[in-house]
């Protein structure tokens, strides 16, 4: 995700990337991952979108290996 700004939550190994898409329409991307690897638990996610403002975004999952879970929220117009 070339362009976007890396946050990491250390106490929680949790980091996040966050980026505007414009693909097929302009939206908000979030890409949240353990540092370690593993994938995040429902409870991260939610903490994030929460952080974010993201609560309406939409999962969008299509990682080789399952690690990174990708969320996108359409930005108003």
């Amino acid at each position: 995700m070339a362009g976007g700004e890396t946050w990491v939550n250390a106490a929680a190994g949790l980091v996040a990337v966050s980026d505007v898409v414009h693909t097929p329409s302009p939206a908000y991307r979030l890409a949240l991952r353990q540092d370690e690897g593993a994938r995040c638990t429902a409870a991260e996610v939610l903490s994030a979108l929460v952080d974010f403002g993201m609560l309406d975004a939409q999962e969008s999952d299509f990682t080789r290996h399952g690690d990174t879970r990708i969320f996108t929220c359409p930005i108003a117009s």
